[in-house]
């Protein structure tokens, strides 16, 4: 029993030393899933609102992948997170409440507006961008000696 213990135990420490060692990775290498160290929503972009403002509010993403976005209302009132090129839209979020979206990233790179579709809050500076970075996978140029 004491083995079976003492094996769990090595095992235990050994998986918690790989997931430091990616995130300590991640974070040298300026990976997004650094989120893992600071947040609960590992896998996720996490964006938080308030009066007036998003954060980040610059957000990079790579064309055509599925990002998780965790957006959270850290506001007063309530607040809303679009970004219309990405059919992304929260609607309105209350204060202390978040809501969980996918991010179908846009297949062409460049910028695309956040803003809020509560009337007066993107003016008062509720915006950002979504930034989209080409993606090599999909540059690849087929080798004419492999097409049959």
């Amino acid at each position: 029993m004491k083995k079976l213990t003492i094996t769990l135990a090595f095992i235990a420490v050994f998986v918690v030393g790989v997931g430091i060692g990616l995130s300590l990775s991640a974070l040298r290498d300026g990976n997004k899933t650094i989120t893992a160290i600071t947040n609960p929503d590992a896998d996720a972009i996490v964006v938080t609102m308030n009066e007036w403002s998003y954060q980040p509010n610059v957000i990079t993403v790579v064309a055509g992948t599925t990002n998780k976005l965790v957006v959270r209302n850290q506001g007063k009132i309530d607040h809303a997170f679009v970004i219309a090129e990405a059919g992304v839209d929260t609607g309105r979020i209350p204060p202390g409440k978040q809501e969980v979206v996918l991010l179908e990233a846009p297949w062409q790179a460049g910028l695309y507006n956040i803003s809020s579709s509560i009337p007066g809050q993107t003016k008062n500076g509720m915006s950002g961008r979504l930034s989209v970075e080409e993606n090599p996978a999909l540059n690849v140029v087929p080798d004419p000696n492999d097409i049959q």
